[in-house]
């Protein structure tokens, strides 16, 4: 299947920009809860063996899929070739590619698809816009899915007090101003703490949001999860008072392809679909 591919904002520059604030991100030893739950849920899929990570970074997700399972064939897809560079891992695949122009081969398909932290980075002149080629993205995503495989969607989560979207709508529309006027992020206006941003442009989620992309995108949600951010230290605490934060933390889908039944309906489990559905006569 065809579909057209959006056109977002090209942020490679940016990361190829900011290589040492990735990398840092990338350090250390300890698994994140989410890392361990990822961990987990592909244990209990031992017949899937293949694994993309798009806006794969340093590697840090890839490795740590290889590290736990040796057999499984990981590839991580990532725009900033020096960022890539910083994967040593030779067993691991690496590809220079981003959406929409993934840089894969047509036919080729995985049975897990991980991609953490990149949506917000697809960036429209409109917030409706961003979420149209977040939906395009992830259509593009779909086609390189295993029927039976599953899609694993990491992304900040931010719900301010009162109006729950007011804080992404804010950074959305003065990140987009200040790219255009080229002028920095002071470090105090972002969460990273960095001494400045400058050509960075973000269009963040709600929980909302990304669910109805996702059914949009005729996607079955077999797990969903928050990780909020409950121990912070002084600077993080003053971010969250400054941006209004009520929840901040990280939110996880996982989905797997919603498949229509000749009864009609969408049967999302693969094992029933065209054979004994109780739905049909």
């Amino acid at each position: 299947m065809t579909h057209k591919k959006p056109a977002p904002f090209d942020s490679t520059l940016f990361f190829d920009s900011h290589t040492a604030t990735y990398d840092a991100r990338g350090q250390g030893s300890d698994l994140r809860d989410w890392e361990v739950d990822l961990i987990k849920f592909i244990k209990k899929h031992p017949a899937h063996t293949t694994f993309l990570d798009v806006g794969a970074g340093t590697g840090r997700v890839a490795s740590m899929v290889k590290q736990n399972f040796p057999d499984m064939h990981v590839t991580a897809l990532e725009p900033s070739v020096a960022l890539l560079n910083m994967l040593e891992n030779q067993s691991i695949r690496k590809v220079v590619g981003k959406i929409p122009d993934l840089n894969l081969d047509a036919n080729e398909s995985f049975s897990f698809i991980y991609i953490s932290h990149v949506l917000h980075h697809l960036v429209g002149e409109t917030i409706r816009e961003s979420h149209n080629i977040g939906k395009e993205s992830l259509l593009l995503l779909r086609d390189h899915l295993d029927d039976t495989g599953f899609l694993i969607i990491q992304e900040e989560l931010w719900e301010t007090h009162i109006i729950t979207n007011a804080t992404r709508t804010l950074a959305f529309f003065l990140l987009n101003t200040a790219s255009k006027l080229s002028i920095a992020i002071p470090g105090f206006l972002n969460n990273t703490r960095s001494q400045s941003l400058k050509g960075l442009r973000a269009c963040f989620y709600s929980q909302a949001e990304l669910k109805d992309v996702l059914e949009d995108c005729s996607f079955e949600i077999v797990e969903f999860k928050t990780y909020l951010w409950t121990r912070l230290n002084a600077i993080m605490r003053r971010w969250k008072k400054l941006a209004f934060l009520k929840r901040w933390g990280q939110m996880r889908f996982i989905v797997r392809k919603a498949n229509t039944c000749e009864c009609g309906e969408k049967c999302t489990d693969a094992v029933f679909v065209n054979e004994g559905c109780q739905n049909r006569a």
